[in-house]
């Protein structure tokens, strides 16, 4: 009686145990997804490669509603589908034949979606290309009678980037006025942003005068400028973007803005006013750049055991006159993989190396592609 009192236990927690794993392997965020999917080419293979195609867009879809991307976002989105290498783990076909002029394969395909793959990543990369939580910190310098604009500097850009279509724009209450270029903000808390604007604004405000002129009519008079009663504000921002947890720098740029009124105060917040759209309009170029970039124009493929090497090829990149952008792709079987944008051939990429004293040397070198080798 004991024993089937047990027996009966076993069943009821290895139901419930199993139960728990079908709805842990079902959920959209498993660590693989299997989906079946139906692949079309004009062989065999092409077939299968649009099989996987399929089944990636479909896993992509459990993530991210493609309908409401932003273009850069898409831009990076149609690379992720057009690869397939890394992204599935495994093809079991359950039916295949020709059809006309096309080969048709029916197949179940498992997606690695663990939290640190290659999808994953790319996912993650797309979200925050799409919609990134945005803060923005802005620093003061001058100012008729040492007035603070920072507050209102950050909620007129903040405005102008929820136009530009950023709709996580994160409200700051932190900024002050300092004479150290960029000295607070570095220290300033990340809270809980993707990428950060970061910004210097000057103020430089004066009165507006007429030329100079002399009463002919006294011999004694002397030149004096007339006063209009108006104060003129010119209002210089030098910014960079970065990303939030790396403090890597996407850009930077210097906007101007002008204001003319009857008062210091007045014309200030009207320079701010007329720069905060140039300010959105060059983030939102920095995001479009940087998508556009992703992945980059050449692959730098380099060979080697150790893989803190790589952080230094990386670092040597990055420090090239005509490279943009830099990313690790994946580091397998001795073999790193970097995206670089670059305005550079291969070729001249190497020599830049060599010149750095980069312990790199060629293997191959074809449009598009460096290999090279690292000494260990």
């Amino acid at each position: 009686m004991e024993w089937s009192k047990r027996r009966g236990f076993v069943r009821i927690l290895t139901g419930a145990l199993l139960s728990g794993w079908c709805i842990w392997t079902s959920s959209p965020f498993a660590f693989a997804q299997t989906v079946t999917v139906t692949g079309m080419g004009s062989d065999r293979n092409s077939a299968l490669n649009n099989a996987k195609r399929a089944a990636v867009r479909e896993v992509v879809g459990t993530y991210i509603d493609s309908r409401s991307l932003m273009e850069n976002a898409r831009m990076v989105l149609d690379e992720v589908y057009a690869r397939t290498q890394g992204f599935v783990q495994n093809i079991t076909v359950l039916n295949e034949e020709p059809r006309g002029d096309d080969y048709v394969i029916k197949a179940r395909v498992e997606v690695n979606t663990q939290p640190d793959s290659a999808l994953l990543k790319e996912i993650a990369m797309v979200n925050a290309l799409n919609d990134p939580r945005i803060i923005v910190t802005i620093e003061t310098q001058g100012g008729e009678d040492g007035n603070n604009y920072a507050a209102y500097c950050v909620g007129a850009i903040n405005e102008r980037l929820v136009k530009e279509g950023f709709s996580h724009v994160i409200a700051d209450d932190q900024s002050a006025t300092v004479t150290d270029e960029f000295a607070s903000i570095n220290n300033a808390v990340s809270y809980e942003a993707d990428y950060r604007v970061e910004g210097k604004l000057i103020l430089r405000t004066g009165a507006v005068l007429l030329p100079k002129y002399s009463d002919l009519t006294n011999e004694n008079a002397q030149e004096a400028n007339v006063t209009t009663g108006l104060t003129r504000t010119t209002a210089t921002l030098a910014a960079r973007v970065v990303k939030a947890t790396t403090r890597e720098v996407l850009g930077e740029f210097q906007v101007t803005g002008e204001g003319m009124r009857n008062s210091g105060h007045s014309a200030e917040e009207q320079a701010i006013s007329t720069m905060a759209p140039k300010v959105a309009e060059k983030v939102r170029e920095l995001f479009a750049r940087h998508a556009s970039g992703i992945n980059g124009n050449v692959q730098v493929v380099a060979r080697t055991a150790d893989p803190n090497a790589l952080t230094e090829l990386e670092k040597a990149l990055k420090s090239l006159a005509g490279v943009h952008n830099v990313r690790l792709k994946d580091y397998t079987g001795g073999k790193g993989t970097f995206f670089v944008d670059t305005d550079l051939s291969p070729s001249q990429m190497y020599r830049r190396l060599r010149e750095t004293g980069t312990g790199v040397f060629m293997e191959r070198s074809s449009e598009g592609v460096l290999e090279v080798s690292l000494q260990e």
